[in-house]
C-alpha cells in the first residue's frame, strides 16, 4: 500500500500546442496545450509491499474535467517496516482544452485560461494551478502559470538573464543606474549584493515572483575619476552564491570651471564712470568645455562671454561697466557648462 503524504508543484511550464479541433474566427474551438511539471511528492510504503503504484494524476477542472495519469510508478518495500521517502519527478501532460457554451467568449480577445489541479490516486487534489493566457484569434500569447510552491529539499537555482550598467562612460557625480534581471525558482528569496571594484558597496532583499523572475536595481554616484568595476552578486539562505560577469564603467572628471582669481577696481567710483571686472576661469576638468562667463550686478546678468578651454588652461575674463547711478552695487562674476 502505497500513501501519499505531501504533493508540491515546484514549476511547471505550459505550451501551446495549437487548435485540435475547430476553425479560426469560430467560437467552438479545441485547443491543445503540453504541460510539463516538476512535482515534489513525499510517500508512505507500508511494509511488505511487493508490487504497488504511486499514480499521480494531472486534471483540468475548468471549462471541462479531463483527466491524465502522469506518473504511474511501481515501488516495493521488502522490509518489515514502513519506508517514508521523498523526491522530485519530473511529468508532462498534453490536454485538449475544449471550447463549450460556457466559453465562446474566448474568441474575443481578452485574458482566459483554465484551472489545473495535481492529485494523487484516490486522493482528494492537493495542488491547483492557473493557467492563464491572452488569446487573439488563431493564437495563444502571455501563458502565466501561478500556484508554484518551494519545495523543501529543493535547492533553489537561480541566473541572471541580464545584467545592465548605464552609462559605462560617465562624469564624476553622474548618476550610474545598475539593472540585473533574475530568474529561478518561484518565490525564493535572494539578498542581491552590488560590488564596486570587488568591494560590496550595498544591498537589498528580492523575492522572485511567481513567475520565478524579478528585477533588482542600483544606482551608483562616483565621487572620483578612474575605471570602476561593477558587479552583482545573489546570495541564497544556504550560502548558495550567483555573480554576474563584471562590466568597466569609466568615469571622468568632464569640463569643470573654476574661477581662481576675481577682482573689481576701483572699488570707489563717481556716479557715470566705469569699473574694471576681471576674473581667471581655469578647466579644473579633464576634458575641453565650453563655457559661458558673465557678470552679475545686483543680481542682473550682464556682459556675458562665451568661451571654449582645454584641460587644466584658463581664460581671462574682462569686462569695464559703467556705474548708472550713485548707490552700492553688488558685483559677482558667474560660470556655467554649455
Amino acid at each position: 500500500m502505497v500513501k501519499l503524504l505531501d504533493l508540491r508543484v515546484c514549476d511547471a511550464k505550459v505550451k501551446y500546442d495549437g487548435i485540435w479541433s475547430g476553425k479560426c474566427g469560430y467560437a467552438l474551438l479545441d485547443l491543445s496545450f503540453i504541460i510539463k511539471l516538476k512535482v515534489y511528492v513525499k510517500y508512505e510504503i507500508a511494509r511488505w509491499t511487493y508490487h504497488d503504484k504511486l499514480v499521480i494524476k494531472c486534471a483540468v477542472l475548468e471549462p471541462d474535467y479531463e483527466s491524465k495519469r502522469i506518473v504511474d510508478k511501481v515501488v516495493v518495500n521488502t522490509s518489515d517496516q514502513n519506508i517514508i521517502k521523498e523526491e522530485i519527478i519530473n511529468a508532462s501532460a498534453w490536454f485538449i482544452i475544449p471550447y463549450t457554451s460556457r466559453t465562446d467568449d474566448m474568441r474575443k480577445s481578452g485574458y482566459k485560461g483554465f484551472k489545473l489541479a495535481v492529485c494523487g490516486e484516490g486522493w482528494a487534489c492537493m495542488k491547483t494551478l492557473n493557467v492563464s493566457f491572452y488569446w487573439k484569434p488563431c493564437s495563444v500569447s502571455n501563458i502565466t502559470v501561478k500556484g508554484i510552491q518551494e519545495c523543501p529539499g529543493v535547492k533553489p537555482t537561480l541566473k541572471i538573464t541580464s545584467f545592465k550598467v548605464e552609462p559605462t562612460e560617465a562624469y564624476v557625480n553622474q548618476d550610474v543606474k545598475v539593472t540585473a534581471m533574475l530568474q529561478g525558482t518561484p518565490n525564493s528569496t535572494w539578498t542581491a549584493e552590488l560590488y564596486v571594484n570587488y568591494r560590496k558597496v550595498d544591498e537589498e532583499k528580492v523575492t522572485l515572483g511567481r513567475d520565478g523572475k524579478e528585477t533588482a536595481y542600483f544606482t551608483i554616484k562616483p565621487k572620483s575619476s578612474g575605471s570602476y568595476y561593477i558587479y552583482v552578486c545573489l546570495v541564497g539562505g544556504d550560502g548558495m552564491k550567483v555573480c554576474s560577469s563584471p562590466v568597466t564603467v569609466v568615469v571622468r572628471k568632464g569640463a569643470k570651471p573654476e574661477i581662481t582669481y576675481f577682482d573689481v577696481s576701483p572699488k570707489e567710483v563717481k556716479e557715470g564712470e566705469t569699473v574694471n571686472v576681471t576674473a581667471n576661469v581655469r578647466n579644473a576638468g579633464d576634458t575641453a568645455g565650453t563655457f559661458k562667463i558673465y557678470t552679475v550686478v545686483n543680481g542682473t546678468k550682464k556682459a556675458e562671454k562665451t568661451v571654449t578651454i582645454n584641460p587644466g588652461q584658463q581664460y581671462t575674463y574682462k569686462v569695464a561697466l559703467k556705474m548708472p547711478s550713485a548707490g552700492s552695487y553688488s558685483v559677482n562674476v558667474c560660470t556655467e557648462v554649455v
